[in-house]
């Protein structure tokens, strides 16, 4: 009976080998307090305690990580589980923006040049100041770069984003007439602008279907197994072969604020995650 139930966590004894790290004091403290506070079934389960010392740090983790058998993923499933487990959070940025009326492909495009690099707490108020300036891109092309970068702070390098929301602006006016296109190509001739902000520009303000990619969309799908890609561009490109048309532009809704929140960078909160029995957790060595 021990072989069994040692066959039976033979997986998680081969993961913890290959990711295996040397445990510091404070940890090997609560392994082995764990260990010994074990219910006899687990004890007996045939486990050299050095596979313990890695898999219960905390009682919690030594929960998740013995889920040794994962659903086989169902991305129907999966978002709408995240979809009502966003609901208690603030909106991404971009829809939200949209949502107060600043919806035009250049308000979107603008406000996405402020948010590289920047929280959405911070960017989507110095997108909603400058617009209340300036509403329009001729509005804008007549402020000066330094009026604008004032507006903007304190997002990150706001003074480059000054110059390029300036220039982008200016030539909305002189090449277009006021009315930027829903072209990707004209979005990303201009200086800050990226496929990530010219795709969400496009879901949002232009209505096409098209699949915006950033770090925590990069981050999650691939955390879940769903893709695996080295960039948030190859991701994009993955995620084009293999996600559902439906969902292209509100996969970038959905895991924006699950990303923040549940599924973050470091030590995500497998614990209380609705998909976790759907995640391969590629990549997590420690969460919450």
């Amino acid at each position: 009976m021990v072989q069994d139930r040692r066959a039976h966590f033979q997986p998680v004894y081969e993961s913890s080998q290959r990711d295996r790290h040397a445990p510091d004091d404070e940890q090997l403290s609560r392994s082995t307090s764990v260990y010994h506070r074990a219910s006899p079934w687990l004890v007996m389960s045939g486990l050299p305690y050095d596979v313990w010392t890695i898999l219960c740090t905390d009682w919690q983790q030594m929960v998740v990580n013995l889920r040794t058998e994962k659903r086989p993923f169902n991305i129907h499933t999966v978002l709408r589980r995240i979809r009502l487990e966003v609901k208690q959070f603030a909106d991404a940025a971009m829809f939200d923006l949209a949502e107060q009326g600043y919806a035009t492909p250049f308000h979107q495009l603008a406000a996405c040049i402020i948010s590289v690099r920047t929280r959405d707490e911070v960017s989507l108020p110095a997108a909603i100041r400058l617009f209340k300036v300036a509403p329009t891109p001729e509005a804008v092309s007549r402020l000066g770069v330094e009026r604008i970068a004032e507006l903007i702070r304190p997002s990150s390098f706001y003074e480059t984003k000054a110059y390029n929301i300036r220039d982008l602006a200016a030539r909305v006016v002189s090449e277009y007439g006021g009315e930027l296109p829903c072209d990707f190509e004209v979005m990303t001739s201009f200086r800050g602008v990226g496929p990530k902000c010219a795709n969400l520009t496009l879901g949002i303000a232009c209505g096409a279907t098209e699949i915006s990619v950033d770090i925590h969309v990069h981050r999650v799908t691939n955390r879940w197994g769903f893709v695996r890609a080295p960039t948030p561009e190859v991701t994009r490109r993955a995620l084009e072969e293999q996600l559902p048309r439906k969902y292209w532009v509100e996969i970038n809704r959905l895991l924006v604020p699950f990303g923040k929140h549940v599924c973050t960078g470091t030590l995500p909160k497998c614990s209380v995650c609705p998909v976790l029995e759907y995640c391969r957790q590629v990549g997590v060595t420690a969460h919450r």
